[in-house]
Formats: structure tokens, C-alpha cells, sequence
């Protein structure tokens, strides 16, 4: 079903952006 690639890719997602952010030094966000 189409449903579960679009919840894999969805969770694909998330988790690149949550790498992304803890590569980013922390000084960016302050």
C-alpha cells in the first residue's frame, strides 16, 4: 500500500533532520 512508503519516507525525513541538527554546533541557536 502506498500508505506505508509515504510513512517510511516521512520517517526518512525526520530522521535526516534530527542529524542535521546535532551536527549543527549548538552556538547557531543561541
Amino acid at each position: 500500500p502506498a500508505g506505508v512508503f509515504d510513512r517510511l519516507g516521512n520517517l526518512q525525513k525526520l530522521w535526516l533532520h534530527r542529524n542535521q541538527l546535532k551536527s549543527v554546533p549548538r552556538g547557531t541557536f543561541d
